[in-house]
């Protein structure tokens, strides 16, 4: 952990990431891809191919008159209402709406003339009619060709689809707005006047250059044999018209047209809009418009195709202040694949990001936006990203926040509902958290054997025991039905549809694993080990070594014969495994869990931080409070002794009494008793001083029983391989290695401070048992075994 300090503001950065950390958080498997953009290619070509291209793209209605006229800028694009009924049945819609207004209700006018006029000012869409005078319009016609005319070439403006200007060319979309068109004559004209001596058959020639030669040499001969009777007349339709005559034509031409005007979109992004409408095709004039064009298609109710492959033009250029909006115009795609493949790039630009650029995203990415997030699946993609590659805390809060939101909004309530009533929604046949002794196993050498050590809904947890082998030990997660549960070979699924009826759940599990070599003499073997699982097709049924393989665990050149008592193989399983039914359960859960003693703002003092934490505490339901507080991955600063503080002041404090009773009653206590012992069970009170002991055993009253929930806890010898640290313990290694408080130190303290048992009425100790939110009761029964010929 370490600091980094932007001028007044110190930002928190985390920890770097474990190996297991990246495994953890990593995606399911999928079996489509998604499709990739591909360049337009560059190469010119000829005009026969050209003109053929373009008749079978487009549809006949596009060599027919056009119906609409849509003004963009200072371009004119010209639209058919037959084309737009097939392919942008909603723009059809809006035009009809705008051609009849007695058709709409006066609501619907005056929302139009809103977003008119909002449009200019937000920079959203939105369709204007334009009102033409036929005459009027023949008039300016003729007054614009004139003043055009009038005009020198270099004061003319010339059109923003200039084929020069873009290296993708357009097959169907055209400029036919008239100044446009005047501009481009007249510089026609201006270059057909310098050349002077040209002719019209060398204009010809240059245009149509497959066929040059030909025409030449005929022309020669005819001329030198005189049997050309005609003479020479240009080839150039357009010098038959004047500039204002064809001008009068064009507005003739154009009368009875329907005129829209389409606000707040850049020129390029509607000409791609249009060319995709009448050829499917995907041409990106200017790629720094590809995200709003991509807007613009979301805006018509167009297809995700044009969506997609603007949105990873897009990506590419991609910047923290737009990687928010980018994210969300991704999360409306209806295809799984397309949102897979941008988040995929979108990922990887937070992978790219450096730790000097943290600051950066918390400045510009409002994550309060996750919760307008359309998809699930991209949701749990772009926050596990977010939590792996953008390692700091005061991030993570924000991420937190906009979770929350999106959980208010995906179960339709006020507040956050509690992690079991999340869990149970996804997967309500097994509860999130187990902690479980599971015996010891005795095992023959040279067999491998099955054994079932979680039951849990329609699967198993399933280890696979071969003592002298080199991976002594396997697991896996396989289903009850499955034709391969008692063979240790792999259920291979065909696709993911295969478990597409399943809850996509997530095991993170922390076992003890004592065992002893199948041989003479075998030395005894423990670790600590992590377990963790997606359920996806990829690591379905696969193996996965819970021990690994080291000189400590290899099996020895001569074995013992199997029928010999010491030949026989021991081993010994103790865990604590979170089975959430869903991945938001546990992206929850983990992102409370790192940042709930860390609300406060840095540099605080102490007593503000314990108020701000104890108000967090509060927020939480007690279900989910305790399961984030049973959590081996609490971070905590100064460890067990600070989250018995907390507590103090929850439990105990006049100031704080919101914990499930509106009022602290005579007891002693906020609270009910039930909730009042799940929560102080969670503590690890070997990791506390016993000076904070015995002042907490204090205050509190005897019909708690305070005093043999310590003592148990005292002598779980499993909770002291496991101590929460806070973020940054590293720095001092020496305060987090030997424990606090032992069991007889506290016997004998609270004996001299007289606090135990004996010191108190025989009827206060025969009180009726209170019922305890606690895990499963530990089971000695070792499992069953599935033995494999």
């Amino acid at each position: 952990m370490w600091r980094y300090g932007d001028q007044e503001r110190r930002v928190l950065m985390l920890d770097a990431p474990k190996a297991t950390d990246e495994a953890f958080y990593a995606s399911g498997d999928h079996d489509q891809a998604a499709p990739r953009p591909k360049a337009e290619p560059e190469q010119k070509q000829d005009t026969a191919t050209a003109s053929s291209a373009r008749t079978s793209s487009e549809p006949a209605a596009a060599r027919t008159p056009p119906d609409v006229i849509l003004h963009a800028g200072d371009c004119e694009f010209a639209l058919h209402l037959s084309v737009l009924t097939l392919r942008c049945p909603w723009l059809y819609k809006q035009l009809l709406q705008l051609r009849n207004p007695r058709s709409s209700s006066p609501r619907q006018q005056m929302r139009r003339l809103q977003l008119a006029e909002q449009s200019g000012k937000t920079g959203g869409f939105a369709l204007q009619l334009i009102d033409l005078d036929e005459d009027s319009e023949a008039g300016v016609g003729r007054d614009a060709a004139a003043s055009t005319a009038s005009q020198p070439e270099s004061e003319t403006p010339p059109c923003p689809l200039k084929r020069d200007a873009f290296p993708t060319a357009m097959t169907y979309v055209r400029c036919i707005a008239e100044r446009h068109q005047s501009h481009q004559m007249s510089s026609q004209d201006g270059s057909s006047a310098r050349q002077g001596g040209h002719s019209g058959e060398e204009e010809d020639a240059a245009r149509d250059r497959p066929i040059v030669k030909r025409r030449k040499r005929l022309r020669r001969d005819l001329r030198a044999t005189g049997e050309a009777k005609n003479p020479t007349r240009p080839r150039r339709a357009r010098s038959l018209f004047s500039t204002e005559t064809r001008f009068i034509a064009d507005a003739a031409y154009r009368r009875g047209v329907l005129h829209v005007e389409l606000l707040g979109a850049d020129v390029t992004a509607v000409a791609t809009v249009v060319e995709y409408l009448y050829t499917f095709k995907v041409r990106l004039l200017d790629q720094n418009t590809a995200q709003q064009t991509a807007k613009l298609a979301q805006w018509l109710e167009m297809r995700s195709t044009l969506q997609y492959y603007c949105l990873s033009v897009a990506c590419q250029h991609v910047t923290t202040a737009s990687w928010m909006e980018l994210l969300l115009a991704a999360s409306t795609l209806d295809t799984e694949p397309m949102r897979r493949a941008l988040c995929s790039q979108l990922t990887d630009f937070l992978r790219s990001l450096q730790p000097q650029q943290y600051y950066e995203m918390l400045k510009d990415v409002s994550t309060g936006y996750l919760a307008f997030v359309k998809h699930h699946d991209m949701l749990v993609r772009v926050v596990v990203g977010l939590i792996n590659h953008v390692r700091l805390l005061e991030f993570w809060q924000n991420v937190l926040n906009g979770l929350s939101k999106w959980l208010t909004y995906r179960f339709a309530s006020p507040q956050v509902p509690s992690l079991h009533a999340m869990h149970h929604s996804y997967g309500p046949n097994w509860e999130p958290y187990i902690e479980k002794d599971f015996g010891e196993i005795s095992t023959n050498p040279g067999r491998a054997q099955l054994f079932t050590l979680l039951e849990f809904g329609d699967f198993q947890l399933q280890v696979r025991i071969d003592i002298l082998e080199a991976m002594p030990i396997l697991w896996r997660v396989i289903k009850r039905t499955s034709p391969k549960v008692l063979l240790p070979e792999r259920d291979e699924l065909e696709s993911s549809a295969a478990l597409a009826g399943d809850p996509e759940f997530w095991i993170y599990g922390q076992m003890k694993v004592k065992y002893w070599r199948a041989h003479k003499g075998g030395a005894k073997v423990k670790a600590e080990v992590i377990v963790e699982y997606h359920h996806c097709r990829s690591q379905y049924s696969r193996w996965y070594s819970l021990v690994p393989s080291s000189p400590s665990t290899t099996a020895p050149t001569k074995r013992t014969p199997a029928y010999s008592p010491e030949g026989m193989g021991r081993v010994r399983f103790r865990g604590k495994f979170f089975l959430w039914g869903d991945p938001v359960c546990s992206l929850y859960h983990h992102l409370l869990q790192t940042t709930l003693f860390y609300c406060a703002p840095f540099g605080a003092s102490s007593e503000l931080t314990d108020l701000m934490v104890v108000s967090e505490m509060q927020r939480l339901p007690v279900g989910t409070l305790v399961l984030v507080l049973r959590s081996d991955r609490l971070r905590v600063p100064d460890g067990e002794r600070t989250l018995l503080r907390c507590l103090n002041k929850m439990i105990f404090g006049t100031s704080f009494n919101q914990l499930q009773v509106a009022a602290q009653v005579p007891r002693g206590y906020n609270g009910s008793a039930d909730d009042v012992i799940s929560l102080y069970k969670c503590v690890r009170w070997c990791f506390v001083p016993i000076e904070d002991i015995i002042a907490t055993l204090r205050r509190s009253p005897r019909q708690l029983k305070l005093y043999e929930l310590i003592e148990d806890g005292l002598g779980d010898t499993f909770r002291r391989f496991y101590r929460r640290r806070p973020w940054g313990w590293h720095k001092a290694r020496h305060a987090y290695i030997k424990n606090e408080t032992n069991l007889v130190e506290f016997r004998i303290e609270a004996n001299e401070e007289g606090l135990s048992p004996e010191h108190y009425p025989n009827d206060l100790d025969e009180s009726p048992p209170t019922k305890v939110i606690s895990p499963p009761a530990i089971s000695l029964t070792p499992p069953r075994s599935l033995s494999v010929p």
